[in-house]
């Protein structure tokens, strides 16, 4: 589609800074007309979305100009020719004859992956069944209340970032969303080794009509509307929550013989709606989990070394440095009945990985006199101010 028929319009919302790199994560709207195909449109309103993206960016780092010249460069400037950093889409919609496109940037994307280098552990993570709030809406669905957190592990999984579990036990919905059974999450945590817990609660399944003259030519329109949580298996506290929210104009019915997730069901058209807001919630968890450091469990201490539960499928490799850390038997709370911040630790020194295996680890023992604070169940991490082997 020209870029002369797209609508420039745009809400730019920022939502979050970056702890290492002076950029936020901003959310921003793009806009096409549909005129061939929505998949055409769509393309549109994502590309003017990028588009927009690439020139906030650019207006942002270059300097000052009094004389209100621009630069040749700039001017011109398509997202071929500058990097945003990852891009995720958080909704889709229609309205009238356009397309709209809601996305969020995160520059600080850039830096992680190019500077950095890829990933250097593997994050091991628990996805829990969701709740689902009205269940009349999916008797249409095999299954949703499984399927969806089992189809955003495989995709986590699949980013190479990830190590995931599927529990088979929910955790229970607070009152405002969130669980605020702390243990029940720390619990999920330690039967399935993980060190993040996922749930999340299907709030929206249904339809309405739309269109049409006097009754006649009516369309249904099917939304999904459904929350992620994410949570520190360690002390059961929530980390980030997202909602997402997305429709189609439904032209081919789900059916309960279709597998949840199967090619089947992602081909009609409400399939392609979770398929989108699968998509969006894989790449939110992503960004989430990126900024906090690997850690693993402590599960033996002997002559040996410490014994830790992340080997190669974890990506840990012979040379890699570690900190250990004790965890204080008595926690932290506050004045609220459900402020429990979790157990301080104690740095006890270095440790160097020295055997791997598949699923763990042989350490050194530290130096520090520390060492005889350390037990089972206590923490190594990576500390990201280190510089990594690999």
């Amino acid at each position: 589609m020209n870029t002369l028929h797209r609508i420039a319009l745009l809400t730019i919302t920022l939502v979050l800074c970056a702890p290492r790199v002076q950029a936020a994560v901003f959310e921003i709207e793009g806009v096409a007309l549909i005129e061939e195909s929505l998949p055409r449109a769509r393309e549109a309103a994502l590309q003017n979305a990028k588009e927009q993206a690439a020139k906030r960016l650019a207006d942002a780092t270059q300097p000052a100009d009094p004389a209100g010249s621009k630069d040749v460069a700039t001017a011109g400037m398509t997202t071929a020719d500058a990097k945003i950093g990852q891009t995720v889409v958080l909704r889709e919609w229609q309205d009238d004859n356009t397309y709209h496109v809601l996305i969020a940037v995160n520059p600080d994307w850039i830096s992680d992956s190019s500077a950095n280098g890829p990933h250097p552990f593997r994050k091991k993570i628990t996805a829990v069944p969701f709740n689902v709030q009205k269940p009349f809406q999916t008797d249409d669905i095999d299954n949703i209340s499984a399927g969806f957190p089992l189809e955003l592990s495989r995709r986590l999984e699949n980013g190479g970032q990830f190590l995931t579990s599927i529990s088979q036990y929910a955790i229970s919905p607070g009152t405002n969303g969130p669980s605020t059974d702390a243990d029940a999450i720390k619990r999920i945590a330690l039967m399935y080794d993980s060190q993040f817990v996922v749930s999340g609660e299907i709030l929206d399944v249904g339809d309405t009509k739309e269109g049409g003259y006097l009754g006649f030519f009516q369309h249904k329109r099917r939304r999904l509307e459904v929350e992620i949580y994410l949570y520190d298996g360690l002390s059961g506290a929530l980390l980030a929550r997202h909602r997402l929210d997305n429709s189609a104009v439904i032209e081919n019915r789900t059916d309960r013989s279709m597998a949840f997730a199967s090619a089947s069901f992602f081909a009609t058209s409400f399939g392609q709606v979770i398929d989108k807001s699968l998509e969006s919630a894989t790449g939110l968890l992503a960004w989430d989990i990126d900024k906090l450091p690997f850690a693993a469990k402590i599960i033996r201490i002997n002559n040996d070394g410490i014994y830790i539960d992340a080997g190669s499928s974890s990506l840990v490799a012979v040379g890699d440095k570690l900190m250990a850390y004790h965890l204080k038997p008595t926690s932290i709370s506050g004045l609220g009945p459900n402020s429990n911040f979790g157990a301080p630790d104690t740095a006890a020194g270095f440790v160097s990985v020295i055997q791997v295996r598949s699923k763990f680890s042989i350490c050194t023992l530290p130096e520090s006199d520390q060492i005889f604070n350390l037990k089972v169940g206590d923490m190594v991490r990576f500390e990201p101010a280190a510089p990594h082997p690999h």
